[in-house]
Formats: structure tokens, sequence, C-alpha cells
């Protein structure tokens, strides 16, 4: 049993090293985002790894695979468009940058600066009434100021929202973006960004239980050398597009 334990995180211990090779020699060098040798890299990162947990090592792989395929890969914004012409995506001004960037047009994006989950109704019932294949919802910057921290009243708010969805069109699929990373200096700034971790996993507990998609999207920001606006909250033009690709990736559009 141990010598196949050893054996499985050998084989999981090998792919990490070819998507890390793959990332650290042909991204890496592409963006000129690092200065330390990527064969120092690498070391580093395998030696971490080994003392990690085989579920852990999988995640991990998995993100990195997809940070390499988004940095890769662009897909055309026609394509994206036509990806999207059976769904709708209801957020806030993170939502808007989709639209603002012209990733994504203005039928597809439903989404308003300051919205909250609690005060979408308009865009919710807008996107019942055209029935879309697909909704993505995404919310939660907002939300975290408004409720001070009490999660149970965003959660609650936030199944009142997807109930309404599912008792409306049973057969759309419901997509839950979580809410993405904060820079320091916003947390600074708004203490009430510092909950954005503990907002995520009651955003997942919420998608078990109703038997919806939870996407995260943070590792496209983690994988970025400049992530934000001047505000730390907001992405820089670079997220949006490899967010929308993410999207359409998860919901297999």
């Amino acid at each position: 049993m141990e010598l196949d334990r050893r054996y499985k995180k050998y084989i999981i211990l090998s792919s990490l090293l070819f998507v890390l090779v793959l990332f650290l020699f042909i991204i890496l060098p592409l963006n000129n985002s690092s200065k330390i040798p990527a064969r120092e890299k690498t070391q580093v990162l395998l030696k971490k790894m080994e003392k990690q947990d085989v579920s852990d090592i999988n995640k991990q792989i998995q993100e990195a695979q997809k940070t390499v395929a988004l940095n890769r890969a662009s897909t055309p914004l026609e394509s994206l468009n036509i990806q999207f012409q059976d769904a709708i995506i209801i957020g806030d001004s993170i939502g808007e940058g989709l639209v603002d960037y012209q990733i994504l047009s203005a039928d597809t994006v439903l989404a308003v600066r300051g919205l909250r989950i609690n005060n979408c109704e308009e865009q919710i019932q807008t996107a019942i009434s055209r029935a879309p294949s697909a909704i993505f919802l995404e919310f939660g910057m907002n939300d975290m100021g408004y409720w001070r921290g009490n999660v149970s009243g965003f959660i609650d708010a936030y199944k009142e929202k997807v109930e309404t969805i599912q008792k409306a069109l049973p057969k759309t699929k419901i997509y839950v973006n979580g809410i993405l990373p904060i820079a320091q200096q916003a947390i600074t700034n708004n203490a009430s960004y510092a909950s954005y971790p503990t907002f995520n996993e009651e955003l997942k507990n919420m998608c078990k239980e109703k038997k919806i998609n939870y996407i995260d999207n943070s590792f496209i920001i983690n994988s970025m050398e400049v992530a934000f606006e001047f505000d730390g909250i907001h992405p820089k033009y670079e997220y949006y597009q490899k967010w929308a690709m993410n999207m359409a990736h998860e919901a297999g559009l």
C-alpha cells in the first residue's frame, strides 16, 4: 500500500514537473516577469510539493494547467460572443468590465456598478424573461461591505436569487463566480474585504447544497504580474478575456 502511494505521488510530481517546466521556460520568459532562474524556481517548488498531500498536488497541477492554457491561447472575441450567445452574466462593476473592454456584448452582460446580490432583482427578472441556457452570477465585492462580515446574510440572499432562477428556469444551468482575491492595499483601506476567503468558502458550500456550479477565477489573477487597477480591487484588462474563456470552459459553451 505504501509503495503504491509513493508510486502515485511520483507520477503526480512528474506531471507537475512537466507543467512547471512548460510554464517557467515558455510562459514566464515571454512575459519577462521574473529575474530568478527558472531552474531554481522549479527545484524550490518541487521540494515544497514533496511535503504536500496528493490531493493538494492534484489541485495545483490543474490550476497550473489552466494558467498555461490561458496564457498560451487567446480565443477571438467574435468566437467568445458566439459561445455566450445563449448565456447571461449578471454582476457588479467587475462584470461591467466585460462590456467596457468589449469582450462580450451588452446583451450578454447585465452588470451594474454597485450592484449587490440583494438588489439585483431587475437583472434576474430580465435574465429569466430571456430564458438562456446558462446564467453566470458574479457578486461579492460590494456585498462584503454591505453585510459587514455577516456571511450568513449574504448567503441567504444569494440562495433566494438562485432559487428564483431555478423555479422559473429549471433547465437553465447556474454558475457562481467566486469573489476574486483583493490587494492588501484595498484591504487596508476597507477591512471588510479581508473576509473574501470566508465568503468564498460559504459560496462553495451553497453551490454544493443547491447543486449548482462554482467557478474559481483566482488562478487568473494569481498568474498576472500586475493584476489590479490602482484601487486594488478591479482587475486589469488582461483578466477579462481570460475570465470569459474560463467561464466558457467551465460551462462547456
